[in-house]
């Protein structure tokens, strides 16, 4: 596969990938038939934006970059057992920058929490905020208007809300706890009460979580707390 032409077709610095250093379980695409099928199965999503696959695992998994719209140049990690088509990384030279410097044993699952853009739980420089808070307000202009080309389309725009927010600003987000869906229900417990555990929302967090029944979520949820509670003898005795 001639990368660079493709890079170019899509008006992207290809120059980035020279600085990249191959690991066993990050590798450039070199199959085109694997990647066509790849990049089909995207489309299958009506994602509102096209993002092109770049690096794989050879187990199904692959990082793609975004090429159009307001997500241009933001990077995702595609799990497909467990789909998700957020911006993980702020470009394209930030996941290379982390796979270079990380000691992984196999691929991008590798790699910790801390070492992805988003979401973070750290200060970012003000021009990185700047940068992100503009697509936050874009991502927002959408929900309101409804201007999304489908299911697909909402909950990448959630999701991203949610990735992109900074930890000071998460009272903004508590609102998609109540979100008619689940995807993104689901998302907004868990960088709420999982990554971020945001005291202020935890009661709240709680009861939404208790209600989707997602056993893993609840275990999870500020280190665990609303497992190790016991219910009362006299909540038990009388419900």
């Amino acid at each position: 596969m001639n990368w660079k032409e493709i890079f170019e077709t899509h008006q992207l610095d290809y120059s980035i990938l020279d600085k990249y250093q191959e690991k066993q379980g990050i590798k450039l695409f070199a199959d085109e038939e694997y990647f066509i099928v790849e990049k089909n199965w995207c489309k299958e999503y009506k994602l509102g934006f096209e993002l092109l696959p770049v690096f794989t695992n050879d187990e199904s998994d692959f990082v793609g970059i975004y090429t159009t719209g307001l997500l241009k140049g933001k990077i995702a990690c595609v799990d497909h057992d467990n789909i998700d088509f957020a911006p993980r990384f702020r470009n394209l030279a930030s996941f290379i920058d982390r796979v270079n410097n990380t000691p992984i044993d196999f691929d991008w699952h590798d790699l910790p929490l801390d070492s992805f853009d988003y979401p973070s739980k750290k200060e970012r420089p003000k021009y990185e905020q700047d940068s992100d808070d503009k697509i936050i307000v874009e991502c927002w202009n959408l929900i309101t208007k409804k201007e999304l080309a489908s299911n697909g389309n909402y909950e990448l725009i959630a999701e991203t809300i949610l990735n992109l927010t900074p930890h000071t600003d998460l009272e903004k987000v508590l609102c998609f706890l109540d979100d008619e869906n689940n995807f993104v229900r689901n998302k907004a417990i868990w960088l709420i009460g999982v990554y971020h555990q945001y005291l202020p929302a935890k009661e709240k967090v709680k009861e939404v979580a208790r209600k989707t029944q997602n056993t893993l979520l609840w275990k999870q949820c500020y280190d665990g707390e609303f497992e190790k509670e016991k219910p009362s003898i006299w909540k038990r005795i009388f419900g």
